[in-house]
């Protein structure tokens, strides 16, 4: 599994039936629950499945999730 270190840069894009509706850089998060509650904060008004792409520009992985938002 991938790991998460406060000091990463975290590149998350949110698709919602096959369209982008937010795309944002998140810093200063050290785990898996502070990057969804950011990407909650930030789509919240959506409900459904929503495809996320995680990227870790400073470990060099990335991470593909699918979530339910309610």
């Amino acid at each position: 599994m991938a790991t998460i270190c406060s000091t990463d840069t975290i590149f998350a894009t949110v698709s919602y039936c096959g369209s982008m509706i937010a795309n944002m850089r998140i810093s200063g998060a050290d785990s898996m629950a502070h990057v969804m509650n950011a990407v909650r904060s930030r789509v919240g008004h959506v409900a459904g499945l929503v495809t996320i792409d995680l990227r870790n520009t400073s470990q060099g992985w990335m991470s593909r999730r699918s979530v339910m938002m309610m």
